[in-house]
């Protein structure tokens, strides 16, 4: 998580900053998936959000937290 971190300090995976980019790059790099929606964003305090992503009918709930630095700066990764 560190590196991760250390590289968004640098200007690199900016999308790594918002919940919801993080919920896209994941089914895209994971399962080469795009177009689906996300319904709802519910932030918990700083460092956890979760996140309703809906594909083919079909809605998913994840959760994500804040590893590292809990503000703005702090990069989002999936927990569940």
């Amino acid at each position: 998580m560190l590196y991760l971190q250390n590289d968004v300090d640098n200007g690199h995976y900016s999308w790594r900053l918002k919940p919801e980019d993080v919920v896209r790059e994941y089914w895209h790099a994971m399962y080469g998936i795009s177009g689906g929606k996300i319904s709802d964003a519910q932030y918990v305090g700083l460092d956890k959000c979760i996140v309703f992503y809906t594909l083919n009918n079909q809605e998913y709930v994840l959760n994500l937290t804040r590893p590292m630095k809990k503000g703005d700066t702090g990069i989002w990764v999936i927990k569940s």
